[in-house]
Order: C-alpha cells, then sequence, then structure tokens
C-alpha cells in the first residue's frame, strides 16, 4: 500500500491524476481518493502553526487566501471519493474513519 497526500486542483490536475491512476489500475492497484477539508475560519486559524513554516507549507492567511483563489482544490472526481471535515472530528477519527470506508482495517 502506498498512502500520498495530493491537493488536487480542477481541472489542471486532471490528466496527470487519470495518468498515475492508470499506471496504479495496470499493475493491479487501485486510488482511493479522500478529500480532507475545513472551514475557511479553521484553516486560518491552522495556518499559522509553527510547524508549517518548518515544513516549507503555506504559513499565512493572505497566502492561504492567494492560494484559494488561484486554485480550484475540489475532491477527486471519482464515485469512491471521501469527504471528510477535518474540523468536525479529531485526526485519530478521521483516520478510523478512512480506514473504515474503505474496508482498510484489519481484524485482530
Amino acid at each position: 500500500m502506498i498512502a500520498t497526500t495530493y491537493c488536487y486542483a480542477e481541472p489542471e490536475d486532471r490528466e496527470g491524476f487519470e495518468r498515475v491512476e492508470g499506471i496504479l489500475k495496470r499493475h493491479d492497484g487501485e486510488v482511493l481518493p479522500v478529500f480532507l477539508y475545513c472551514s475557511e475560519e479553521e484553516a486560518a486559524r491552522r495556518v499559522s502553526n509553527a510547524d508549517r513554516t518548518e515544513r516549507k507549507k503555506i504559513a499565512s492567511v493572505e497566502s492561504l487566501n492567494s492560494f484559494r483563489a488561484r486554485w480550484n482544490i475540489v475532491p477527486v472526481p471519482r464515485s469512491n471519493c471521501l469527504a471528510l471535515d477535518t474540523g468536525a472530528m479529531p485526526p485519530d477519527a478521521t483516520a478510523h474513519e478512512i480506514l473504515r470506508h474503505f474496508a482498510l482495517l484489519q481484524n485482530s
């Protein structure tokens, strides 16, 4: 299993996404897309977290607003795309919901 983050922008990323998806399918892989989002207020609160600067991510509300104005960030256009509001649940619950939704939980 490979897990990766990808901020999908429509229509700019469609061709590249479909290319990767095709490669995976040819090798018996599959894409399990998840769209994580939160309210604008929550995003503005989070964007100034110190660790974002360390990881070279957007770290100001101004930069976030500029990014959002430039890119149409949306869920991947696939019927199996799971959309979760990360402002409504803690990270561990979000991760558990992804595992549950895609039947990735292993019985222990």
